[in-house]
């Protein structure tokens, strides 16, 4: 996770412990770690909310 967490760095993102703030919320990327979770990463549906976007796992 390091290569990631340094390339947020360089794009001007603030990286504390392990979060990055996103408009002051702390969130914690975690990797994919099984089968099950990579299918689910790959299905997961665009909603918009609050005129923001997320992805939404099935």
């Amino acid at each position: 996770m390091t290569p990631l967490y340094e390339r947020l760095k360089e794009l001007g993102a603030t990286v504390r412990d392990e979060h990055v703030l996103i408009r002051s919320w702390p969130v914690k990327i975690l990797p994919a770690y099984t089968p099950l979770v990579e299918d689910a990463v790959r299905g997961a549906v665009e909603q918009a909310r609050w005129n923001e976007y997320a992805r939404r796992y099935a």
